[in-house]
């Protein structure tokens, strides 16, 4: 607990002057989400923030291990790898079940594990490919995805998380699906990642 105040002390002016163009979408289960609008495209951003009991080695190592999306991140399915160099570069593609009437999209995305800039933080860099192959029939293929984990080591078991990802659906999509996507799915996808790490 001492930890996790002193932590909140040492983010909380850092994150005030980061949330000016932000806006809190949930904030639940030690888990803040918030949302905003990058252009007038439709295009859309979503910032996770989090504090996890874990190691940062550990946690890097559970988030580039895409078999596992599937399980943590709402509405995934079918993950398949397509390219594994090492632990720094990895490429895969995935699909995702929308409800109705939303049509259903795939992405294939490549991770990169960029070079540590300092000695207690990670970072993760996620984007979009849009050359690797066809899109499959039924679904929608979403060519507008970056994301970016940054991983701050407080403690040998514990860390500051932030996830930052820009997103735009294509295609048609109602409105409270755009939120769905923007809010509880990143919420959830945290809350399972939590759940996933307190059971090993």
């Amino acid at each position: 607990m001492i930890i996790q105040i002193m932590a909140l002390a040492v983010f909380s002016p850092f994150l005030q002057l980061q949330q000016n163009d932000w806006h809190l979408a949930k904030q639940k289960d030690g888990i803040t989400v918030y949302t905003k609008a990058v252009d007038q495209s439709g295009l859309k951003s979503t910032k996770v923030v989090s504090l996890f009991e874990i190691s940062r080695k550990r946690f890097l190592k559970e988030i580039i291990n895409v078999e596992l999306h599937d399980e943590l991140i709402d509405n995934c399915q079918n993950v398949a790898l397509i390219k594994n160099s090492g632990d720094s570069l990895i490429v895969f593609y995935e699909q995702f079940d929308l409800p109705w009437p939303a049509g259903d999209r795939d992405v294939v995305v490549q991770m990169k594990v960029k070079a540590n800039t300092k000695p207690n933080e990670s970072e993760v860099e996620s984007l979009a490919l849009s050359n690797v192959f066809e899109p499959k029939k039924s679904f929608i293929r979403i060519k507008n995805f970056k994301a970016n984990w940054k991983i701050i080591e407080l403690s040998p078991n514990k860390i500051y998380v932030e996830y930052i990802a820009t997103l735009h659906p294509e295609g048609t999509v109602p409105l409270w699906v755009v939120n769905l996507f923007l809010a509880d799915v990143p919420h959830n996808s945290f809350k399972k990642l939590k759940k996933h790490l307190d059971l090993k």
